[in-house]
């Protein structure tokens, strides 16, 4: 009987959650009423509502929706539309928290790593921010070769050096450990800026389950 009071009462607060609580806040930061200045301040708002922090991609669905109903319905563009800084801070905040559980699970998967963290993090930020592609070392090596046949053979030196002691362009503090940890960071880690990008959004998608809701939908496309 007590178990069927609690499963009552959870049920109720849910019930209340979601046509209640959700709505007002979504119609909140659609008129201003609302107005987060940073990931920090959303989910400030949210928690200080009972809002869990998982609920952003249904929050992120309804903004879009609404605007989307709101520019077909609207007469002369008068129609009211979620301010684009709303939509980036919501997208923002979902993949640094997908982010930080996939460096993190990959942080528990390897003793290594845990003792040299360092290396593991430049590696990561270097393919998801980096232009795309990170040097290896035989390939730091064939651009000292070219460098040499162009006839700037300081440059050529300087990368192939570079290539020797410093394996994948890593410019950290240089020990047995962090050497190690590399390798095991360029092993598990995705070797392209699409590949990391592809795994951040299916964490998105698992975790939030945004639908056609944020610019990072087209993006990744």
């Amino acid at each position: 009987k007590v178990k069927t009071n609690d499963e009552t009462v959870v049920y109720s607060l849910g019930v209340y959650l979601r046509r209640l609580v959700l709505p007002q806040f979504i119609n909140g930061l659609r008129n201003r009423s609302i107005s987060p200045l940073d990931g920090e301040s959303l989910c400030n708002e949210m928690h200080g509502r009972g809002i869990n922090i998982r609920y952003l991609g249904m929050i992120g669905t309804k903004l879009f929706s609404q605007d989307e109903l709101a520019k077909q319905n609207g007469k002369e563009g008068l129609y009211v539309q979620t301010p684009f800084v709303t939509k980036v801070i919501i997208e923002i905040e979902m993949i640094t928290r997908c982010c930080r559980h996939y460096v993190s699970s990959l942080l528990r998967s390897s003793d290594i790593i845990q003792c040299a963290p360092g290396p593991f993090i430049a590696k990561f930020l270097s393919v998801l921010l980096g232009c795309g592609t990170v040097d290896t070392a035989d390939e730091a090596s064939d651009q000292g070769k070219q460098a040499n046949k162009k006839g700037d053979k300081r440059a050529g030196l300087k990368k192939k050096k570079d290539a020797i002691s410093a394996p994948n362009d890593y410019h950290g503090v240089i020990t047995p450990t962090s050497l190690l940890a590399l390798q095991v960071a360029q092993n598990i880690l995705p070797q392209t800026k699409q590949a990391l990008w592809r795994k951040i959004q299916d964490e998105v998608s698992a975790r939030f389950k945004p639908h056609n809701c944020l610019e990072v939908d087209k993006r990744w496309r």
